[in-house]
């Protein structure tokens, strides 16, 4: 039986699913608020979580682009949320934006497992794109986009493209280039394999 993952998690344009019970499935200050500023991404299985050499459960991690809006995007600044609250449903980890016109606002819950979060996004216009594991990139093409992603965060911030695009596109960009700068920071970080 394939193991079903379920969503406990989103940082930026990176979505993390889990084949734990989201309630067993714990990260770095998942308890504080706002989760933004203070959660780290989950805790995969270690030591003595094992069982005869496999992991007792299973963290997949996949890039997705939207225009669902997360709890940090919807406060502007210093969300009421935790990871914890978050995932006990108090507030869906994706949903339109309170000022889209739409009957249908589409939310995405924790727990949401990875082929609804996917059909969901693509329903949206959406994509989700392939699990990441930081293994699966080769360490040059890493160094490179590394680059690319400085370079173009500069151009960002030396010039004023205002007047040609919407400021909150710019920032929100600006934003997507710094998770992707933290995460291939991290995947640098890793010991090759």
């Amino acid at each position: 039986m394939e193991p079903v993952f379920c969503l406990c998690y989103i940082r930026g344009c990176w979505a993390y699913f889990t084949t734990r019970a989201l309630d067993k499935q714990w990260g770095d200050d998942w308890n504080d608020a706002p989760y933004e500023h203070n959660a780290g991404s989950p805790y995969r299985c270690r030591g003595s979580e094992f069982v005869d050499g496999q992991p007792a459960w299973l963290i997949c991690k996949v890039a997705f682009e939207s225009e669902l809006e997360t709890p940090e995007d919807a406060a502007g600044c210093n969300s009421e949320y935790s990871v914890e609250n978050i995932n006990k449903k108090k507030v869906p980890w994706l949903q339109h934006s309170r000022f889209t016109d739409t009957q249908d606002r589409q939310k995405i819950w924790a727990g949401a497992t990875l082929d609804e979060f996917t059909k969901t996004i693509k329903a949206l216009g959406g994509e989700v794109f392939a699990p990441t594991e930081a293994g699966d990139m080769d360490r040059d093409v890493l160094v490179a986009l590394r680059e690319v992603a400085i370079q173009f965060r500069q151009i960002i911030n030396d010039y004023d493209m205002s007047e040609v695009v919407p400021r909150d596109a710019l920032v929100r960009t600006a934003g997507v280039l710094g998770d992707l700068l933290f995460a291939i920071r991290d995947a640098l970080a890793e010991p090759e394999k």
